[in-house]
């Protein structure tokens, strides 16, 4: 495993989870009182790489806009932590516990998020489901959306990746990067 600043003391890592255009999902643990600890970290490298400020400065783009669109970029991660933590305790939403970020001397931001250790739905998933689970899927996803309204969010991204199973088997609900949260209703 290659060496990863993970921010959060006596936390290593174990195995890179997952990767895409955000960046990587990390298994991480720790040993307290005897009992192995086991969580999800997921890495936002804000610019993904160089090649990102290069296109935006031959775009025209001055240092401070460039440094303000990153900004940008970073509060829209936290404001996802932000959605996510205000459905903390129910159980059809992915649980985060942590928010970290950290500024890189040049243009961007560090995101370490830590949230429970799930398993993605396509990954769990094979072609001989029952009846019962898909029932239950059915059932919890309904129950994390309810939550939702309940909050005054819309996900808009609901989709099987978006989707993880606990290791108890409830479905559970994650990635609230483009959801939004309403602030005025009319009623017709």
């Amino acid at each position: 495993m290659e060496q990863i600043f993970i921010p959060w003391k006596g936390w290593t890592a174990v195995r890179v989870l997952g990767q895409g255009g955000f960046g990587k999902v990390y298994e991480i643990q720790r040993s307290k009182g005897g009992i192995i600890e086991k969580a999800a970290m997921k890495v936002i490298t804000i610019p993904k790489d160089s090649s990102e400020v290069e296109y935006l400065e031959a775009a025209g783009y001055d240092e401070a806009s460039i440094t303000n669109r990153f900004d940008s970029y970073k509060e829209s991660v936290l404001r996802e932590y932000g959605i996510m933590a205000t459905m903390k305790g129910n159980t059809n939403i992915v649980y985060c516990d942590d928010v970290e970020e950290l500024r890189r001397k040049s243009h961007g931001w560090d995101i370490y998020i830590k949230m429970e250790l799930l398993t993605p739905l396509l990954k769990s998933m094979d072609s001989a489901k029952e009846e019962q689970q898909i029932i239950r899927l059915g059932k919890d996803i309904c129950g994390a959306l309810i939550a939702c309204q309940k909050q005054n969010i819309i996900h808009r991204d609901i989709k099987p990746q978006n989707v993880f199973v606990g290791p108890d088997g409830t479905f559970k609900l994650g990635d609230f990067g483009i959801a939004r949260t309403l602030e005025h209703t009319t009623r017709a």
